[in-house]
């Protein structure tokens, strides 16, 4: 009975005293998809062409892209709400209103399933 006494307090301590540390306490994981917010799409240069065109170079911010996102070609939309689609991101004619400002709406598009990502909104002013 004394065997059985001193081996339960040993074990007891044993266990007791092997109390797991969570070493993740104060470790914050970043998921940088987790803000919607983040733009797909980055104006580098627009050039005038001649009064009622310029040319829109983009850049693909590949870093913001979540996974669940697949895309082929960048969408454009003009002012003038025509709107297309191309794999060039460099130079890309588009119309503007002549002496004034021009709104464009710029997406990821996926040619192959006809989606397009969140678009978002640049507004040139010459």
């Amino acid at each position: 009975m004394k065997r059985l006494v001193i081996l339960s307090s040993v074990l007891f301590c044993l266990l007791a005293g092997c109390e797991k540390d969570n070493e993740l306490e104060d470790v914050v994981i970043y998921n940088p998809h987790e803000n919607l917010d983040l733009p797909h799409i980055e104006v580098i240069r627009v050039a005038d062409i001649d009064c009622n065109n310029v040319a829109i170079t983009v850049k693909v911010l590949e870093e913001n892209i979540p996974d669940s996102i697949s895309y082929s070609s960048v969408y454009y939309e003009d002012p003038f709400g025509k709107s297309f689609w191309t794999v060039r991101t460099e130079n890309v004619r588009v119309q503007a209103n002549c002496g004034g400002s021009s709104t464009y709406k710029l997406a990821l598009y996926n040619r192959f399933s006809k989606t397009i990502a969140r678009k978002m909104e640049y507004t040139y002013t010459p």
